[in-house]
């Protein structure tokens, strides 16, 4: 499932499972568990595409000791063109792009997230 305004989502205790980055096709996945609309973990993958540039910062042994009960702290997605930020427990992530997609895959469901 396609979420049409993924700047109504909330990523709080997301859990980061990937980032990544296809310089070709100029784009970005970040794939991530997230609590969803029945409070239930969805896989989720974030595309960003028409990519710009990013920058990031992690402390990869934080990130991954606090993956079980989440290490995303919260995200300010761009409406449209622009910039998202993503901070975690430790570090951040910031992608300027084109714009974004947000594909839900469900609790339990294989997916690319």
């Amino acid at each position: 499932m396609i979420i049409a305004d993924p700047t109504k989502l909330e990523l709080h205790d997301a859990i980061l499972k990937n980032v990544h980055v296809d310089f070709v096709s100029r784009s970005m996945r970040v794939d991530v568990d997230f609590f969803f609309l029945n409070g239930e973990r969805c896989k989720g993958s974030i595309l960003f595409f028409g990519l710009i540039g990013f920058s990031a910062s992690f402390d990869v042994c934080h990130i991954a000791d606090n993956s079980i009960s989440g290490n995303v702290n919260y995200w300010v997605p761009a409406e449209g063109e622009g910039t998202t930020f993503i901070y975690f427990s430790h570090g951040y992530l910031s992608i300027a792009a084109s714009g974004i997609e947000f594909n839900v895959f469900g609790p339990g469901k294989e997916g690319s997230a």
